[in-house]
């Protein structure tokens, strides 16, 4: 009899017997265990630089793992777009804008994704030209340019007067761009607006200048006058030291820049209501004074060219309730118009409202020290352009003898004492021209122009402080003490 013995894998042993022999039959061993490998991006970023734009930096981070869980550091591959590329974890390179398909291939497995790679996006925006007509005749050429410490790349504005700019400027925190003429002497002024990295989702749009100012009719009808925004803001002087209180074009003296802050009245407000508010005089008003007042307004109108410029006139006569008195501090304001009192103060001064935007609102309090001065025109008309938003000039570097400026000529003998002379009206238009833009196109206006004057007069870009495109909630002016000596 046979025995066969079957031994199945050393622990069970199977035996049968035929014919008396036995014979032993041991089976293989178990194959070895498979590893297998799965590959897993795990980051893939792309971002623009200063070293490498316009193009971007491509990182990608991965991981290939055996089914045991053991990380292993070779024997995979990063391709793009099918070319090998890496075979480490890791793996940077700059790449053009585009779309690219991104893997990590290990044996038997394979993981992609597919990256977009955007261009960086432009500044964009529009330029607003400010001129005498509301409709420019002809558009300059001009270029937007990128600046830093200094020009860094231009492009030129297209038909539209609209410009697309990309720099790696615009990827920090604070830059700016420049928009100037494409030559020299196109009769335009620069602007330089201030820009973050964020701004490049918005429209930047500036609101530019002529050179100088036609003025249109009025008493200085014809006369072309060179603007200068950095005499319109130089400082007023005290004994040769500048003091920090408003300008002609109003802002705040604050350290290494400005804060403009000058606010106009709406163009739809014109004529603007006028009345003499007998109740809260110091003393009786007499029958007369009603027609001095107007006949005041109705020649600063005339010094101005309302007529051209907007027309129609500045100021008109009001009754005292259309100009919408309230009480405010235990001092009456005017919120729809100017109101005018007589008071017993040694200076004549004025202030105003605004409703966050424009000026609503005027107070005019004539000194009445001496009884006299409230009978001079040049101070009415003196203090109703205070409350068109405007300041003093700095008689030593503006204009004079303005009716506005430090060094005001007060010699009754002087054919132009009390009267707007041509730079200040020419000014006066530009602003509101300038404002009337900005505002209505959500574009930097005058204080951008002034520093864009600023580059070209070769002086240092100063530094703009917020609160620049909003006007005050309020405004005043105080007229300078040798003003109140006036005597018919």
């Amino acid at each position: 009899m046979k025995c066969v013995t079957l031994v199945a894998i050393a622990i069970t042993t199977l035996s049968a017997c035929a014919g008396g022999t036995e014979k032993t039959i041991v089976a293989p061993p178990p194959p070895p265990p498979v590893t297998t490998f799965t590959a897993t991006i795990e980051q893939v970023n792309t971002s623009i630089t200063r070293a490498t734009f316009p193009n971007s930096l491509l990182s990608l981070k991965g991981t290939v793992r055996t089914n045991l869980g053991v990380v292993v550091s070779s024997g995979f591959s990063w391709t793009l777009n099918g070319e090998s590329v890496s075979s480490a974890s890791t793996f940077e390179q700059t790449v053009t804008p585009g779309t690219y398909t991104v893997c990590l291939e290990a044996p038997a497995s394979k993981a992609c994704n597919t990256v977009s790679v955007s261009a960086p996006k432009p500044m964009t925006g529009s330029v607003f030209l400010a001129t005498v007509s509301e409709i420019p005749t002809q558009n300059p050429q001009l270029v937007a340019c990128s600046w830093k410490s200094g020009e860094t790349g231009c492009v030129d504005m297209n038909a539209d007067m609209q410009y697309s700019i990309a720099s790696a400027d615009f990827l920090s925190d604070t830059s700016y761009i420049f928009i100037r003429c494409k030559t020299a002497g196109c009769g335009w002024k620069s602007s330089i607006t201030q820009v973050s990295r964020v701004d490049s989702a918005k429209a930047i749009n500036v609101v530019l200048l002529r050179d100088s100012w036609k003025i249109q009719c009025g008493t200085w009808a014809n006369t072309t006058i060179t603007l200068s925004l950095e005499k319109a803001y130089s400082f007023r002087e005290n004994n040769g030291i500048a003091m920090n209180i408003p300008f002609f074009f109003r802002s705040n003296n604050v350290p290494l820049g400005y804060i403009y802050n000058s606010p106009t009245w709406n163009k739809n407000s014109f004529p603007i209501p006028v009345a003499l508010d007998s109740d809260s005089s110091d003393v009786a008003l007499l029958p007369n004074d009603s027609t001095i007042v107007m006949n005041s307004a109705q020649s600063l109108s005339e010094n101005f060219g309302s007529q051209c410029f907007l027309g129609k006139p500045l100021f008109r006569p009001a009754t005292f309730s259309e100009v919408g008195p309230v009480n405010q501090s235990g001092r009456r304001s005017y919120l729809t118009g100017i109101g005018i009192q007589v008071k017993n103060i040694p200076n004549s001064l004025a202030g105003g409202s605004g409703d966050g935007t424009n000026i609503v609102g005027g107070s005019i309090f004539l000194s009445q020290n001496p009884q006299s001065l409230f009978l001079a025109i040049y101070v009415i008309k003196h203090e109703l352009v205070h409350t068109l938003g405007f300041g003093h000039g700095n008689g030593r570097v503006a204009w004079q003898p303005g009716l506005m400026t430090d060094s005001t000529n007060l010699r009754t003998s002087d054919p132009l004492t009390g009267v707007l002379i041509a730079e200040e009206v020419a000014h006066m238009q530009a602003f509101y021209r300038v404002r009337e833009l900005a505002l209505k196109y959500n574009a930097c206006g005058i204080g951008c122009i002034h520093q864009g004057e600023r580059i070209n007069l070769g002086l240092p870009v100063q530094r703009v402080y917020a609160g620049s495109l909003s006007a005050p909630t309020q405004f005043s002016g105080n007229i300078s003490r040798n003003e109140t000596a006036l005597k018919p």
